[in-house]
């Protein structure tokens, strides 16, 4: 019951507040960059914003996988429900495709919309997950 717990608290953490204020520092910080860059020479307040982004995601995604572990080992199925099966493709998806596409941004416009609208979705997804989680926890389900 405890690893359930870990689960929840971390996942709930990791994307209904790590991951959202990661996507917000690289919506918002990259324009504060770019409009104090166009202004004077020099580094200015906020034109280190995918560094910030980086680590701000790299810490949730280290959350998630101690939320997932500790589900991994406190129960014995792991496909058996809506909620696990989009849990586990959530995970696969912020591990692998996320990241990747991340990477990939600096060749075009498309690349950088796929990253933004992708990694948009897998939040919202998440959101729906862990209303899923808490009905169960709950007993709702």
């Amino acid at each position: 019951m405890q690893l359930l717990l870990i689960h929840g608290l971390c996942m709930t953490t990791a994307f209904a507040l790590v991951f959202p204020i990661g996507a917000a520092v690289a919506r918002y910080r990259k324009r504060v960059a770019a409009n104090a860059l166009a202004g004077a020479p020099g580094r200015r307040a906020g034109d280190n914003w995918l560094t910030q982004h980086s680590w701000i995601q790299s810490a949730g995604t280290l959350l998630m996988l101690l939320g997932a572990l500790s589900a991994f080992f406190a129960l014995e199925s792991h496909l058996d429900s809506p909620h696990k099966l989009l849990g586990v493709t959530l995970v696969a998806y912020v591990l692998f495709v996320q990241p990747a596409l991340g990477a990939e941004t600096r060749d075009t416009p498309r690349d950088r919309w796929k990253h933004r609208m992708f990694g948009r979705a897998a939040i919202v997804l998440a959101w729906l997950n862990l209303s899923a989680g808490a009905a169960m926890w709950f007993g709702y389900l």
